[in-house]
Parts: C-alpha cells; sequence; structure tokens
C-alpha cells in the first residue's frame, strides 16, 4: 500500500486541517466560531474526493481520519465552553433574583 506523502492532497484536506486547529484555538480563548464555514469545507472536500479515482481518494483516508478526530476534538471543545458559559449564566441569574 503506497502511503501518501501529501503533495497529491487535496487541497480542502489542508485548508480545513487549518481552519479546525484555528476554531479550536478561537474557542479556547473564548472566541466564536464559524462551524457552517467548517461544514461548507468538509463538503467540498468530500465533492473533490468523490471525483477522484478511487484508489487515489483512498491515499487521503488517513488524513480524513485525522479530521474527524480534529472535528471530535473540537466538538468537545465546544461542549465544554458551553457547558462553562451555561454555569457563568447561571451564577449571574442567581444573582440577578430578588429574594422572596
Amino acid at each position: 500500500m503506497q502511503m501518501n506523502d501529501g503533495r497529491d492532497q487535496p487541497p480542502e484536506l489542508k485548508a480545513m486541517r487549518g481552519a479546525i486547529s484555528t476554531a479550536r484555538r478561537a474557542v479556547e480563548e473564548g472566541r466564536s466560531v464559524d462551524l457552517l464555514e467548517l461544514e461548507s469545507m468538509a463538503e467540498r472536500l468530500c465533492l473533490e474526493l468523490a471525483g477522484q479515482p478511487r484508489d487515489a481518494a483512498r491515499q487521503s483516508m488517513a488524513e480524513l481520519e485525522e479530521l474527524v478526530s480534529a472535528l471530535d476534538g473540537l466538538a468537545g471543545d465546544v461542549a465544554r465552553a458551553k457547558g462553562k458559559l451555561d454555569t457563568e449564566l447561571q451564577i449571574l441569574a442567581g444573582e440577578n433574583e430578588e429574594p422572596a
């Protein structure tokens, strides 16, 4: 089985890897993330791979698995950030309640 040295990878693969890294940093810093752009990138990547011969597309399998893992990491980051924000909102809501 031939290993993919990265020279024949779809450009969207590299772009998406960078976008996921950027999104993870943004979430860690408490900034917003455009998940719709990641979805669009994934769609373009899938279309690009679908247009390749099967053997050529299979050469990107390891990189695709890494992307899935990175996306899972991003999902975990977003879930943790949401949980933290939910907790902060509950604290703030409790502080703003008037005593009975």
